[in-house]
């Protein structure tokens, strides 16, 4: 398993990455049977899975540098392509809590967000200022997008939706070591 399991929004599906470039989706309870394998990623999966807020939309990021958006049910079918990674997706994919953005980072310090629906156009491409993102989340209250590196023990949150840096700190400790996101929706 790479990148950590996730649990969707209604606790119907379990979706997790693995190092042959697939998600596995799983239906919760009767033993767990094999619902769907998504094998749209180029490379290893990256930070593992996340599902949209409102259970409609399942993303993840590869090594190939790209994002992978999936419509939930039906086959899952891929529903687009994000290509803004620098380099390779660094960190878990991140949907703010209204469901309106989808965040993520690559091993260059870029964070990209981008709008959901319509193609999911490129809202801002934001540079970390500590370089190779490890870990993206959005605040519960949809306030706030923090971020963290994983070449030290940066912190930074950026104000939403103007998406502005607001604060840095450092964390308690010599690295971050988290993988995905730091708070689920």
């Amino acid at each position: 398993v790479n990148g950590g399991p996730s649990f969707s929004p209604d606790n119907s599906l379990i979706a997790y990455g693995s190092d042959d470039t697939d998600v596995y989706v799983h239906d919760v309870g009767g033993g767990f049977p094999l619902n769907s394998t998504l094998s749209q990623a180029g490379g290893r999966v990256r930070g593992g899975p996340s599902f949209s807020p409102d259970n409609s939309l399942i993303a993840y990021g590869s090594d190939d540098t790209d994002v992978y958006v999936h419509d939930v049910g039906g086959g899952f079918p891929l529903n687009s392509t994000l290509s803004q990674a620098g380099n390779q997706v660094q960190s878990g994919v991140s949907f703010s809590p209204d469901n309106s953005l989808i965040a993520y980072g690559d091993d260059s310090g870029d964070i990209s967000v981008h709008d959901v629906g319509g193609g999911f156009p490129l809202n801002s491409t934001l540079t970390d200022p500590g370089g190779n993102v490890r870990t993206v989340d959005f605040s519960a209250g949809n306030n706030f997008l923090m971020v963290s590196d994983l070449s030290g023990d940066g912190i930074y949150i950026y104000d939403v939706p103007s998406l502005s840096l607001n604060t840095s700190f450092s964390a308690a400790t010599d690295g971050i070591f988290s993988r995905g996101s730091f708070n689920s929706v």
